[in-house]
């Protein structure tokens, strides 16, 4: 089969895609390395103009939990800005089962999902589009849309290169807590925290409560730092920020061991 337009990379921006063009009629093939439910590492905060414009996401309860307040500390730590409203300025999202719901709105929109294969070759042809998978089948398609992350393969297939100096990189990790701890740590506004610069960091670090989970994590630009001279290890650099938190009474002082989790992501337009 043929399909109108190929996806790959089934994360928000791709499940998105899919639900929408198979909503217009088109047959929408995506296209997913992972297979469902799986993890990103990400904080998980999404800002509340993605919830204007796409209104489902609220109506298919995907949304964990709401702050209405952030603060921002200076690197000193001496110094304070506390933004808070009365309507929520932030929502939380858990990303191994957000889009993994995302997913399935597609599919019962008509997208065909196509799990568990990497893409190895992109061939575009004269009125189609050839796409080689890992186990060895191929997909055709008249369309397609690269959602494949910082790293794309289609991106690289179709001879853009990506820019290495322009991208952070985090390292994170989300912490199961009780109802009643997140209350105490972060309030009934469910407080958000971002530290700047902490430890000399040429980044951030964050903290987003959410409703029975508390993500924590750093994130350094690479474009503000000279990788031959300035080496520096981003899990010290966590293990550390725990520690600040820790002190800022915005974590337990028992804090039971969670797997972190690194990975990259743009800082311009690809």
């Amino acid at each position: 089969m043929r399909y109108d337009v190929a996806i790959v990379g089934a994360g928000p921006a791709g499940s998105t895609a899919a639900k929408v063009l198979s909503e217009k009629g088109l047959s929408t093939l995506l296209l997913e390395k992972a297979t469902f439910p799986r993890d990103k590492p990400c904080g998980g905060g999404l800002q509340m103009r993605i919830l204007h414009r796409f209104k489902y996401l609220n109506e298919n309860n995907l949304i964990d939990s709401y702050s209405t307040a952030i603060q921002l500390h200076s690197p000193s730590l001496k110094h304070h800005i506390l933004f808070q409203d009365d309507v929520p300025l932030q929502a939380m999202v858990l990303r191994k089962t957000f889009d993994e719901h995302l997913v399935t709105l597609a599919t019962e929109s008509g997208a065909t999902l196509k799990c568990g294969n990497t893409v190895q070759t992109i061939t575009v042809e004269k009125e189609n589009i050839r796409i080689a998978l890992s186990d060895g089948t191929s997909e055709e398609s008249r369309m397609l849309i690269g959602a494949d992350g910082t790293w794309s393969t289609v991106a690289k297939n179709i001879g853009m290169k990506p820019n290495c100096t322009h991208i952070g990189i985090c390292v994170c990790a989300e912490y199961r807590m009780s109802k009643k701890t997140i209350h105490t740590l972060y309030g009934d506004q469910h407080q958000v925290h971002v530290h700047l610069q902490p430890h000399g960091l040429a980044g951030y670090g964050w903290v987003f409560p959410k409703k029975e989970h508390v993500n924590i994590g750093i994130a350094e630009f690479r474009q503000a730092i000279n990788p031959a001279t300035e080496k520096k290890n981003l899990q010290k650099h966590f293990d550390y920020y725990l520690q600040v938190l820790k002190k800022q009474k915005l974590l337990p002082t028992h804090l039971a061991k969670t797997a972190t989790h690194g990975g990259v992501f743009p800082t311009c337009p690809l």
